[in-house]
């Protein structure tokens, strides 16, 4: 507007110059003078009142400055919590076992080639009680306790997955013996036995599969002169039946037992289990919670009084995870021939299942005879053993059974 204005004073001034000039033109000076100045503040007062109108209609714009571009923050998203989860509880069985794992204990070996042979039964008296305490008890997968009669009970200890080198002490083969091992696909070594009463249906049943005394490394003599002179070397006697063709070298189907860590639901307390045949021929378990196993105790052959019964090998008391009461009919056809039917129970008897200090009742079945003792919960469902050993003691369907708060008491009794 300003420059405006500037560039009107400079015309008027060359006006009035020009002005000047006009006296030559036949006007006045001061006609020509006015004229020209009349004209120009006329056209001078036009042009103001039309800026004045413009600035009136569009006020002069101002820049407004540019606002600095800042960062719209990002609202965090919220980190979901993660909760930690809790390790998957370990269960095997009762098919479909892993390589590495012992379809008799649940538990993985350190060498799986172990597991490529037959399972060797071995027959270990209990009495005369000079041979206490007896030699590679706590190394067998699975131990059975039966009644021979007169006042005497016998182990069969089964080593599969674990051998021992010294299985002491050995003594003759009963008839239930047979019916055990073919359960299992094992092979039993033993120290004689009835000719007439005993050895025909041994023989009909086990075959070639039998590895009796007299035959070192795998039955060895002491040099003690009595009966408790001879020991067994389980590696040996797998060596013995590989080389003769007899054990094939591959691994046995074994299906038939399921084990979990977890503790099944309907227990009762249960942390001393006592199985007495007599008052000279004892045997209990407590239940050890450091450990998780129960442990074994006997009488004293001397005072009676109870004794924690241990592994000569080792000098530890024997510890098992499972103890089993199954409930057997018990045949007597003379006071030392006992027939005890494990066979063909497909329709299942009575068991107790002792694990984890609580006991459970349940069903026991031999579903074909060379399959291994299947264990059901009163549902018809597996039932699941603890990983580890088990101690299964065969007593009569007559067995007196007492529960006094945890402590379960049972009495043998026939049939």
């Amino acid at each position: 507007m300003k420059m405006r204005r500037n560039f009107l004073l400079i015309l008027l001034s060359c006006a009035l110059l020009l002005g000047a000039c006009g006296i030559q033109s036949g006007l006045s000076a001061e006609e020509a003078q006015q004229t020209e100045v009349a004209n120009l503040v006329a056209e001078m007062m036009t042009q103001q009142s039309l800026d004045k109108q413009k600035e009136t209609e569009e006020p002069e714009k101002t820049e407004e400055p540019t606002p600095e571009a800042t960062e719209t923050p990002v609202p965090e998203t919220p980190t979901q919590e993660v909760l930690p989860t809790e390790p998957a509880v370990y269960s095997v069985g009762p098919t479909n076992f892993p390589e590495d794992v012992n379809p008799l204990t649940g538990l993985k070996v350190a060498d799986p080639s172990i597991l490529k042979r037959l399972p060797i039964m071995v027959k270990v008296p209990n009495f005369p009680a000079y041979g206490r305490p007896h030699g590679g008890l706590s190394s067998a997968d699975i131990v059975f306790e039966t009644w021979i009669g007169g006042g005497s009970n016998r182990f069969a200890p089964l080593y599969y997955g674990e051998n021992s080198d010294y299985v002491w002490p050995i003594r003759s083969i009963r008839i239930v013996d047979p019916e055990i091992a073919s359960l299992y696909n094992a092979v039993i070594a033993f120290s004689g036995g009835d000719p007439v009463k005993v050895m025909p249906k041994i023989y009909r049943i086990m075959g070639d599969r039998l590895f009796p005394e007299g035959t070192c490394p795998g039955i060895c003599d002491r040099g003690s002169g009595d009966v408790t002179r001879l020991y067994a070397n389980t590696a040996a006697i797998t060596e013995y039946f590989q080389n003769a063709g007899i054990d094939p070298a591959t691994r046995p189907n074994l299906d038939g037992m399921k084990f979990s860590e977890a503790v099944p639901a309907g227990g009762k307390p249960a942390s001393k289990v006592e199985f007495h045949f007599n008052y000279y021929n004892k045997g209990d378990w407590e239940y050890d919670e450091a450990s998780g196993n129960y442990l074994r105790w006997i009488e004293d052959a001397y005072t009676y009084e109870m004794i924690p019964l241990v592994d000569r090998n080792t000098e530890e008391q024997l510890a098992f995870s499972n103890v089993i009461m199954l409930f057997v009919e018990h045949v007597e056809i003379e006071t030392q021939l006992i027939d005890i039917k494990v066979w063909g129970n497909t329709a299942g008897r009575r068991a107790v299942i002792f694990r984890n200090g609580q006991a459970y009742e349940a069903i026991w079945k031999t579903n074909d005879n060379e399959s291994p003792i299947s264990f059901y919960d009163l549902e018809g469902n597996p039932f699941p053993l603890k990983p580890g050993k088990s101690w299964i003691a065969l007593t009569g369907l007559n067995t007196v059974e007492n529960i006094t708060g945890d402590l379960w008491h049972y009495d043998f009794k026939m049939p």
